[in-house]
């Protein structure tokens, strides 16, 4: 069953957050010997699980939805939630409570923030 990805892609590498605005600019930013250590978590702006896979140290890093496991938005809301935290929510332009925005509107904040995802923004 192919299931088509939400852009931006979001990696979570340990806390740092970079938004791509598609697989192939997300795979080609990762280093294989870090997707074989499982340094990266890696969505798609619904909260999709994507799976990275490399073949080796010096291989090119795979990404594909992971169609066994459930989305999980309110795991990347979260975690979108406290990188933003960090960052400082008046510098990504978000005034009052990041508890009462949506995934949706975190994703957004991110990308107006960063500009549009031609490529890796973020940390």
């Amino acid at each position: 069953m192919k299931v088509d990805v939400t852009p931006p892609i979001i990696i979570d590498d340990h806390g740092d957050i970079g938004l791509y605005a598609n697989l192939e600019d997300a795979a080609a930013d990762l280093e294989a010997v870090d997707v074989l250590d499982e340094a990266y978590e890696v969505f798609d702006s619904t909260g999709r699980i994507i799976r990275a896979t490399a073949e080796g140290i010096n291989s090119k890093v795979t990404l594909t939805i992971d169609t066994s496991r459930p989305p999980v938005p309110d795991l990347l809301a979260e975690r979108l939630r406290l990188f933003i935290e960090n960052v400082g929510p008046e510098r990504i332009g978000i005034q009052g409570s990041l508890a009462a925005l949506s995934l949706k509107d975190l994703v957004g904040a991110l990308a107006r923030f960063w500009g549009s995802p031609s490529s890796m923004i973020g940390a």
